[in-house]
């Protein structure tokens, strides 16, 4: 099961309820993304409205719950949050994309790094159970 820049769109609690519901309907994995803690984005006038964070995770929280969590989008210090949207911080920005890009191979195994995570949950023992 695949949801990509999902969960942050949830109250914590709402999250860990979808988590839980995925986990019953998945087979053999669950795989998801997220920003690497609280990112304070929103909505523009002409968006939609559900577009605003409402919560962070962080890779411990994530690894209790079970997931292998790995890095994305290069170092988070690399980014910031204009008007609503994540953009690289640093000009010129054609430069700074390509630092962004060479930080990937890193924050993949360091992801408490990253600007964002990809998370992977193994559900093959669940298989097992059944």
């Amino acid at each position: 099961m695949l949801a990509t820049e999902v969960l942050e769109h949830l109250s914590k609690d709402d999250g860990k309820i979808m988590l839980e519901q995925m986990e019953k309907i998945a087979r053999k994995k669950i795989i998801l993304t997220t920003p690497n803690g609280f990112l304070p984005t929103y909505a523009g006038p002409d968006d939609n409205p559900t577009e605003t964070h409402l919560s962070g995770w962080t890779v411990n929280e994530l690894r209790k719950l079970g997931f292998k969590v790995y890095g994305l989008n290069g170092l988070k210090a690399l980014w910031k949050v204009e008007q609503g949207q994540a953009v690289i911080k640093f000009k010129p920005r054609r430069v700074f994309t390509i630092l962004v890009e060479i930080s990937e191979l890193f924050v993949y195994v360091h992801p408490s790094l990253a600007f964002q995570f990809f998370l992977v949950k193994d559900l093959k023992n669940k298989t097992n159970e059944n």
